[in-house]
Formats: structure tokens, C-alpha cells, sequence
């Protein structure tokens, strides 16, 4: 009897496998097959589209009226008009950010999707911070560490609206072509229109809803132009020599007034310092921005640098660029904070908050 019942369960086993293993073995040719897929061949199958966006305010969509009106949701539904399929996104992005911090949160960020599409968007906060020519390593990094993070992804990079600087623009247009990517010239585009530039944008920089429409139909129409190709392969370097690490410095040399609380070096008076040592030849910091902050003047090497503001309307902790393009080797970076910030009634937060001093060796060729 106990031999029957284990040659019933013996039975059973085997066809279970076997009938699963018939699942598996038709589902997965047609896996492979959607994996392989083109970004034209999806798009014309009808097959979900994922995208990721690394980029500053614009790349948010800020300006817009409501979030049905920015750019990448007035672009999900011309995509869903036009091919009838879904496109879910995964957004890097942040006010007032650079090249810099975009490479810093796409190299430490989960990313949820296979990105079918990485849009990069970057370059009027840049020019405020460095010449062409530093910029245009910082980019092509960023541009490298998609392809490396997402291979098998098209990359769409933008010439923003309100970018002036047309060296920048240049380096944009010439590591898209070099690289194989596509990239979207919205000052063109908002010249092309006919509109007038105040009625198109919310201010100087961002654009509203009808600005917003322009950047959605400028990318679709890339998109139903779009080759039957695989994306690209990563080739070697334009102008860098190699794939730079970002290293974070913890330690601190010296400080006075500072408090460590909750991973951040804090300090809400005036005349507080903080120093740290580190090796590159450009130089950030992770701050906490909150609506406490108040401005910080940054010395290296004992000569006063730049001053920057930690006051943002929201709590947010930033990668900011404080310095690119410096001599390569060790350098003293001291924070000194020059008032005592904003006082919030019933916000616990210290005006500067400082997790450490981000630094790299970006060398040319």
C-alpha cells in the first residue's frame, strides 16, 4: 500500500515538472524576443515603453500648471494617442541640478525599469557653474554611465529652452552625435513656433503647459522618426581618459560649532566651521537644503571660493557642485557659515546641514 502511494506522488511530481517545464520553455522564446526588441519595434507592437529622466528642474516638468502638464505626462499621452501603448517613467531629477549631481544620484540610485529611454536634461544650471570645456567631461560621463547602467537603452538629450550659452549647447550636440544619441533642440523649436517666448514659458526659465506641448510633440516626432537599430554600443572616450569614481568624504579635519546629528554635520550659528581634505580635481558636497537655510561661504586652500545657499522651500538633501576644473591633487575645503539662517516656527532643522565632500579626477585627454 505505502509503495502505491508513493509511486502516486512520484507520478504526480514528474507531471508537474514536465508541465511546467512546457510553461517555461513557451514563454521564454517570446521573453527573449521582447528583450531584443528595438525601441522602434516596440513602439510599433504596442509594447510598453519605460523611460528614466536625469535632470534638473526642467526635466522635473517645474513651471507646469498641474502635473498632467509637464512634459514627460503630456508625452504619455501623445504616445498612448499615436501607438495606443502605456510608457511608465522613473524620474532622477531636481531643481536647480547639474550635470554633476545627475551622474552622482544615476550612479547611487535602484533603477526600477529596463529603460527602453534615458532622456538627459541638463545645461542651463551648468554654465552658471563652469566653462564648455569642464562641462563637456561632466556630460560625457553622464552619458557613459547610461549607456553602461541602461546598454540596451536610446538615449534623448535636450537643448533646454532657456539655455544661452551656445558652447554648451555645442558640447551637448556634439556627444550626441558621437555617442549615437538623439538630441531634442527646443530652442529651436521655440523659435520655430511662432509663439511668442512669455506666452510659452511660466518665467525666464520654465515653461508652462503650451511650452511643455512643444517639448512632448518635438520628442514624438523624434520617436516616429526614429531608426530600426539597437541602441548604440559604448565606445571609447571623446574626451576624457577614463570613468571617473565620485569618492564621498566622511572625515572631517577640523571643525568648530558644528554638531553631528543624524549622518550630517549641523550648525546654526554664525562664524561655525567645518574643514575637510580631499583629492581630486573637482569638488562637491551632500547638503540637507531646507526652509532654515541660510547662506555659506566655501574656502579651498585658504582662499575664499564661492558662496552657497542651503535655503529650499522643501527638505531635500542635494549633490551640489562646488568646484570643477581645479588643480589635480589634495585640497582643503573649509565651510564657513556667514549668518544664522531662517527661523521656521516649528521646523527642526539646522541651517546647514553637511554629510560629507564629494571629489573626483575627471582628466582630459
Amino acid at each position: 500500500m505505502a509503495s502505491k502511494i508513493k509511486r502516486r506522488a512520484l507520478i504526480t511530481l514528474s507531471f508537474c515538472v514536465c508541465a511546467l517545464t512546457i510553461i517555461f520553455l513557451s514563454l521564454k522564446p517570446e521573453t527573449v524576443v521582447m528583450s531584443d526588441q528595438t525601441l522602434s519595434e516596440k513602439l510599433n507592437n504596442g509594447n510598453t515603453i519605460y523611460y528614466l529622466v536625469v535632470g534638473d528642474s526642467i526635466g522635473r516638468g517645474a513651471g507646469a500648471e498641474t502635473k498632467r502638464d509637464s512634459w514627460h505626462a503630456q508625452l504619455e499621452r501623445l504616445i498612448k494617442q499615436r501607438y495606443g501603448l502605456e510608457m511608465n517613467g522613473q524620474h532622477i531629477s531636481q531643481s536647480g541640478a547639474t550635470a554633476f549631481e545627475g551622474l552622482y544620484k544615476l550612479r547611487n540610485t535602484e533603477l526600477l525599469y529596463p529603460a527602453d529611454i534615458v532622456f538627459l536634461v541638463f545645461g542651463e544650471n551648468d554654465r552658471k557653474y563652469m566653462e564648455s570645456g569642464e562641462f563637456a567631461k561632466h556630460y560625457e560621463l553622464l552619458i557613459r554611465e547610461a549607456k553602461m547602467r541602461t546598454p540596451k537603452a536610446e538615449i534623448i538629450t535636450f537643448i533646454e529652452s532657456p539655455l544661452t550659452d551656445q558652447s554648451i549647447a555645442d558640447q551637448i550636440l556634439t556627444l550626441s552625435e558621437y555617442y549615437g544619441a538623439t538630441p531634442i533642440n527646443m530652442r529651436q523649436e521655440y523659435a520655430e513656433s511662432g509663439m511668442d517666448v512669455k506666452s510659452l514659458n511660466r518665467d525666464k526659465v520654465h515653461p508652462n503647459k503650451k511650452g511643455y506641448e512643444l517639448y512632448a510633440k518635438a520628442i514624438l516626432t523624434a520617436l516616429d522618426d526614429f531608426p530600426n537599430r539597437k541602441a548604440p554600443s559604448l565606445k571609447q572616450a571623446l574626451y576624457i581618459q577614463e570613468d571617473s569614481p565620485i569618492h564621498l568624504t566622511k572625515a572631517v579635519s577640523a571643525q568648530q560649532g558644528f554638531e553631528f546629528e543624524n549622518k550630517y554635520w549641523a550648525a546654526d550659528k554664525k562664524g561655525s566651521s567645518i574643514r575637510y581634505t580631499v583629492r581630486g580635481n573637482t569638488v562637491g558636497a551632500i547638503i540637507k537644503r531646507n526652509p532654515n537655510g541660510g547662506m555659506v561661504d566655501v574656502f579651498i586652500d585658504n582662499r575664499y571660493y564661492r558662496t552657497i545657499n542651503t535655503n529650499w522651500p522643501l527638505v531635500k538633501e542635494r549633490a551640489i557642485i562646488i568646484a570643477a576644473g581645479l588643480e589635480t591633487g589634495t585640497h582643503e575645503i573649509e565651510f564657513i557659515t556667514n549668518d544664522r539662517g531662517l527661523r521656521f516656527n516649528g521646523l527642526n532643522e539646522k541651517p546647514f546641514q553637511l554629510a560629507g565632500v564629494l571629489s573626483a579626477t575627471i582628466t582630459g585627454k
